[in-house]
């Protein structure tokens, strides 16, 4: 019994140990120098020779090179190569201490560049270096610097050394074979070091002395605090920089030598450590060509138009570029004829060529257009592509419909249903009600309007349609809406001062102005004529006598003009009440 408790409390501890790991960092530091370089670091366009850690060839494991995987880290690069002052366990964490350190196996080494910019004497030195052949114009790699003397070290005499030394042609630097240090941060010429990369304050060991340049303390923009974190995710490194980049300007196809170093200076404590991507170390040629179009795809519509942007890294100079046509899409038919050549001015880096495909209305089906530059480099001509494809599309055209006459008065409302052709892809509609701007109607070509009850009792309505390339057109005729309600004249009023049917009223007059009405007796004797009736007369004829009888009307619109414009009616005149 006491047996079977003893074997669950290992178990649990177990456990408990395995689901601690599992939230932080994986290393391994059983693998080879050389399959770590090859299989993990090195990615596209570069040929890798003599791979040597501490001057001894990469065939053996050491503990201060190893793997990552810091998906359950805070260490931003997700995977690659780790160099370590020591064993490169010590990145792990949890940050359970200020002060970590962890003995590796590394061979002594004291390396002259590493020792040029150290401010004392280097220990624990970790120098994996290799020769290479760039196959482009540019070698580029990304990287995390990261150390346990932040934060308490920075501007102090610790302060561990680390760079990237490239040697090579057209290189003239201050170190080994006028080789240059890359690891430098951003928009500066200062190296990566604790004391120019840090969280902009003295540490509590450190000294305005070993820190002479304000600038050395203005860059923690590019500084992640880890001191003191907690979380079971965090790296031991009680500082990090953000992933960086070191780049430089190489001659294509010839040899190459870099060196990536990291030590403890004055003492052997307090690891530092670098993190390299994988799959980053690598060079990417002088040139690109990239596409850009409205509907974020290669697949456009004739009238759409493709930017084929042309990016070019060294730009010091201007370079006149051969452009190359391929494609079943004819240059000069289905879309403007082409330049033979586009001409980079110096300092220029992008050059974009617009291109739109013509409307032909010919069903051709999808076209390919492949824009292809060639130029010399690496001892060889090179090309760059880019492809873009062109489909069937027809211009816009917009018929309106209308005109529609309804009546207010009863509510009424037209439904507009605009007839849209051509344009490519999804369309967008944007309406104008009158004077009331446009407003959107999301995916319709319909509308629901109806006509003013105010003078001049109509509604125009414009459309603007807008297709997936960004083409518009606006519709040069409106849908007329009018208010045309039916006049309706009463047939009989009372002109006798009790405030009720006083006048001879007709419905909807006021849609007609400038009316012209006449009254005859029933022997035909005019007795009241106006050009512009406004409801009001109250029966009275030529002599000022209201006198009850039958009446006959006629009625003359004259604005707006419409069909029927002349009207007529009877109409009685009681003055009296009748019971």
């Amino acid at each position: 019994m006491k047996k079977l408790n003893w074997v669950s409390i290992i178990l649990i501890a177990c456990l408990g140990f395995v689901n601690q790991v599992k939230a932080q960092m994986v290393v391994d530091n059983t693998i080879t120098v050389n399959d770590l370089v090859n299989e993990y670091l090195v990615g596209e366009n570069v040929q890798i020779f003599n791979i040597l850690f501490n001057g001894v060839p990469g065939d053996q494991a050491f503990l201060n090179a190893g793997l990552f995987n810091s998906t359950n880290s805070n260490i931003p690069i997700e995977n690659g190569i780790v160099l370590s002052s020591g064993d490169c366990f010590n990145v792990i964490g949890p940050n359970n201490s200020g002060s970590s350190s962890l003995a590796g196996d590394a061979p002594a080494f004291n390396d002259p560049d590493l020792d040029s910019i150290a401010s004392g004497t280097t220990n624990d030195e970790a120098v994996l270096e290799f020769d290479f052949i760039p196959l482009g114009e540019v070698v580029l790699f990304r990287y995390v610097f990261s150390s346990e003397e932040y934060n308490e070290y920075v501007c102090s005499s610790f302060n561990d050394a680390f760079g990237f030394f490239l040697s090579g042609p057209g290189l003239n630097g201050p170190f080994t074979d006028e080789g240059i240090n890359i690891a430098i941060i951003p928009n500066t010429d200062l190296p990566v070091t604790i004391n120019t990369l840090n969280n902009g304050s003295f540490g509590s060991s450190g000294s305005e002395a070993n820190c002479p340049e304000p600038f050395y303390l203005a860059n923690s923009a590019y500084y992640v605090d880890n001191e003191n974190n907690t979380s079971p995710t965090a790296t031991q490194m009680d500082g990090f920089s953000v992933v960086l980049e070191a780049t430089a300007t190489v001659e294509c196809g010839e040899m190459y030598h870099i060196k990536m170093a990291v030590s403890d200076v004055s003492d052997g404590s307090f690891d530092s450590a670098v993190f390299l991507e994988s799959g980053s170390f690598g060079a990417i040629p002088i040139v690109e060509i990239e596409i850009e179009t409205p509907t974020d795809s290669s697949l456009v519509g004739e009238g759409c138009q493709i930017d084929f942007i042309f990016n070019r890294l060294l730009n010091a100079e201007a370079d006149t570029v051969l452009l190359f046509v391929e494609g079943t899409a004819e240059n000069g038919v289905d879309y403007a004829t082409l330049p033979e050549y586009i001409i980079f001015e110096a300092g220029q880096s992008t050059y974009t060529l617009p291109i739109i495909g013509i409307f032909d209305n010919i069903e051709e089906g999808i076209e390919e257009l492949t824009l292809i530059m060639k130029f010399f480099s690496c001892g060889d001509t090179l090309e760059f592509s880019a492809t873009a494809f062109i489909e069937d599309a027809f211009a816009l055209e917009i018929d309106m419909g209308g005109p529609e006459e309804i009546c207010n008065d009863f509510l009424e409302f037209s439904t507009m249903n605009a007839v849209v052709t051509g344009g490519y892809g999804d369309l967008e509609y944007y309406w104008t009600r009158g004077s009331l701007g446009g407003s959107p109607v999301d995916d319709t070509d319909s509308l629901n309007v109806n006509p003013t009850d105010q003078p001049p009792f109509f509604s125009n309505n414009y459309l603007t349609v807008i297709d997936a390339c960004g083409l518009s057109l606006g519709s040069e005729d409106s849908y007329y809406t009018e208010n045309n309600c039916p006049l309706m004249a009463v047939n009989v009023f009372t002109p006798n001062n009790d405030g009720l049917n006083e006048v001879f009223h007709i419905e909807n007059l006021e849609l007609f102005p400038d009316s012209r009405l006449v009254i005859y007796d029933r022997w035909g004797k005019m007795v009241y004529e106006t050009n512009n009736y406004l409801n009001d007369w109250n029966g009275e004829n030529l002599n000022g006598k209201i006198i009850d009888g039958t009446y006959f009307w006629v009625l003359m619109l004259t604005e707006p003009p419409v069909e029927g414009s002349k009207l007529n009616g009877y109409v009685d005149i009681k003055t009296i009440h009748q019971r």
